[in-house]
């Protein structure tokens, strides 16, 4: 019995609960030929016979009911300690899935504060845009989201983390005068305008500049940021972001501008699937993600958030 094969085992358990090779052939995807072969080679292995055959029906010998239970208790033992050793791991995994804006800066920083409060866990992440990261929800292939609500339905819980703003990011000698803010006017008249390709600040620019009745055009096809970045500081113009997508780098080069008249919308969530259980590592990094952005909704020091008093702004070419 030790050298029986499982994959034979479970054939025998399919044929004796349909009581046809036929439907026992339908269900596993295999010919009747294949099935009837399998039940032959688990019978050679035994010894004797565990079916008697009818143009009818299937039934059992006594050995194959002596069989039937065995391999039954054996099939639920071997499925229930599966089912304990993925529980194990699971309980100590968490998969999540964000944005790239996310991933690249603040992510890691929480992350290594957590492993370091909680060693045996363990993080995988998923960088994904903000539409995948619905679809690997519905998968499972992620237990927790961060990112905008770009396709929220009733499917999911949403928890608000921190409202998000355009930002226009610039050389930091660019003269402004005394304005701590651009319109989407202003920002028309500059050279080489760079916003992220197909994200949701290139929906919500596009979407205000079409309220205003503004031809926006982008001089740059591009999707990172951080390539969006080196451009502007080496003097390739201005780009649109998210406030928490500028990597805390940039900012001892960069001056990072508030744009007026955009929707007040934009915001990071952390979404999750209403019918899954949670593992308590999923729920414990939860609690940290939210201790994190509630200390600090924004990556930006005061003073380059702040808006100060709008006197007439001059426009120099970058």
């Amino acid at each position: 019995m030790n050298d029986v094969n499982f994959k034979l085992l479970h054939t025998f358990l399919l044929v004796a609960d349909c009581k046809s090779f036929r439907v026992a052939a339908q269900k596993s995807n295999r010919s009747p030929a294949a099935v009837t072969m399998q039940i032959k080679q688990l019978e050679s292995q035994l010894g004797a016979i565990l079916l008697e055959r009818s143009p009818r029906e299937v039934r059992l010998t006594p050995v194959g009911e002596t069989l039937l239970a065995l391999a039954r208790k054996a099939v639920t033992e071997v499925g229930d300690g599966i089912r304990l050793i993925k529980q194990t791991v699971d309980r100590t995994k968490i998969d999540i899935g964000c944005t790239p804006s996310i991933a690249h800066d603040r992510l890691p920083k929480l992350m290594s504060a957590f492993r370091r409060e909680n060693p045996q866990m363990t993080i995988a992440v998923h960088e994904l845009n903000s539409m995948d990261i619905f679809g690997a929800l519905r998968e499972r292939t992620i237990a927790l989201g961060i990112g905008p609500k770009f396709a929220l339905t009733s499917e999911f819980s949403c928890e608000l983390l921190a409202e998000d703003r355009v930002m226009a990011l610039v050389p930091i000698d660019f003269d402004l005068g005394d304005r701590g803010t651009l319109s989407l006017g202003d920002i028309l008249g500059l050279e080489h305008v760079m916003v992220k390709r197909g994200g949701v600040i290139h929906s919500a620019v596009n979407d205000a500049a079409k309220r205003l009745g503004l031809n926006l055009t982008f001089h740059h096809n591009l999707s990172c940021t951080e390539t969006m970045v080196s451009m502007v500081q080496n003097g390739f113009g201005v780009a649109l972001v998210a406030e928490h997508s500028i990597p805390s780098y940039a900012l001892a080069t960069l001056r990072a501008i508030p744009v007026s008249g955009m929707p007040r919308s934009l915001s990071i969530n952390l979404i999750r699937l209403k019918d899954r259980d949670h593992s308590p590592a999923e729920l414990a990094f939860s609690q940290a993600l939210k201790r994190s952005f509630g200390r600090s909704s924004t990556l930006l020091p005061k003073e380059a958030s702040s808006e100060l008093p709008r006197p007439a702004w001059r426009r120099t070419k970058p």
